[in-house]
């Protein structure tokens, strides 16, 4: 297992691995070491097939690699909105490191159009769609109706980051001030962001409150009534299928990839 840089989300436990490296990846100045980094691993190790993730990995895997290796890329997110629309030089690397011979397996049908819309198309392509975890599924209840003039308690779960569109959120509880409706958004991310959103929230008393994150969304999605998503776009939607896993009705953004993967069920 060889990773960018030392810091990671996953718990030690959840790393199974013969061996592990860091390529002291710590901004884009550090392509040139790691790519040289990598070329040291795969020459030790001789590996049959080299899997990466995320762009940055899979620009210095796909550069330091030989040719005889076949390369099979991840595709998580839309590319052309995540990365290419705010980087000319991601595009223009991307465009000229790409290669029919590598594999590309993408979490939607969707991610893997606007690849291939933006780059290419690959000479092998997979759509590999995420799962949920036992954990949502043990916890699963169908919620029966609500009378008219009970609380409504909904839910969001997601990084606090401008693509998930919180703000709308925020202009429609402008409107609902008067319901007894109620908002709580798990995730963290950008500071800035969130402080933006809360002045909003504090200057017109609205009924949405930012918990930080859990580590135990199974557990506690069952207490809401409602899993609203009004993201700009997504590249699978995790904490919707999540959402619909445990029971609950979604209220999502019109996006392809959420009919996609709800199965139009939202």
């Amino acid at each position: 297992l060889v990773t960018l840089a030392d810091v990671c989300e996953f718990k030690e436990e959840e790393i199974i691995c013969s061996k592990r490296y860091s390529l002291g990846f710590n901004g884009k100045l550090s392509f040139f070491s790691s790519i040289i980094k990598l070329r040291k691993i795969i020459r030790q190790h001789k590996p049959a097939l080299i899997h990466t993730h995320l762009v940055n990995s899979s620009i210095v895997a796909r550069i330091a690699s030989p040719a005889e290796i076949p390369i099979a890329i991840s595709l998580h997110s839309l590319l052309s909105k995540n990365v290419y629309d705010n980087s000319r030089i991601y595009r223009t690397i991307e465009k000229k490191i790409f290669n029919k011979k590598h594999f590309a397996i993408a979490v939607s049908k969707d991610v893997l159009q606007d690849y291939e819309k933006s780059i290419g198309k690959p000479g092998k392509s997979f759509v590999l769609t995420n799962y949920v975890a036992d954990a949502f599924v043990k916890n699963a209840s169908i919620k029966g109706k609500k009378a008219g003039n009970s609380a409504l308690k909904m839910v969001a779960v997601g990084n606090i980051k401008k693509v998930k569109n919180y703000e709308y959120l925020l202009d429609c509880f402008l409107l609902l001030k008067d319901l007894n409706i109620s908002l709580d958004i798990f995730g963290t991310g950008e500071l800035s962001y969130l402080h933006e959103l809360q002045k909003t929230i504090d200057a017109n008393k609205l009924a949405v409150t930012f918990l930080g994150a859990s580590d135990n969304i199974p557990a506690v999605l069952p207490n809401y009534d409602l899993y609203v998503m009004p993201s700009h776009h997504e590249g699978f939607g995790m904490a919707a299928i999540e959402a619909m896993a445990i029971g609950l009705p979604l209220l999502l953004a019109d996006l392809k990839v959420l009919h996609e993967v709800t199965y139009g069920s939202a």
